[in-house]
């Protein structure tokens, strides 16, 4: 979130809600990709990832990936581009 929304939020008194909700998403992302195995990301993958042609919870499930995992990899791949 960005800095001049969160302050946005606290200002109103909403940060914390903010920050419950932002983590109960966490908690529940966590509890659905957990059971995933640590890999080598591979160029299928990569490519998946890149051209984001399905939403990223859909493609978590597809190639066993977490959400964070698969946003992360795809902000690491454009970099380097």
């Amino acid at each position: 979130m960005k800095a001049e929304v969160r302050k946005s939020y606290e200002a109103r008194g909403e940060g914390e809600k903010v920050r419950r909700m932002r983590n109960a998403q966490r908690k529940r992302n966590y509890a659905q990709t957990a059971k995933y195995e640590r890999r080598i990301w591979t160029d299928e993958e990569d490519k998946r990832v890149l051209t984001h042609d399905v939403p990223d919870r859909q493609l978590s499930s597809e190639i066993r990936r977490s959400v964070q995992a698969i946003q992360g990899r795809r902000t690491k791949l454009k970099a380097e581009y």
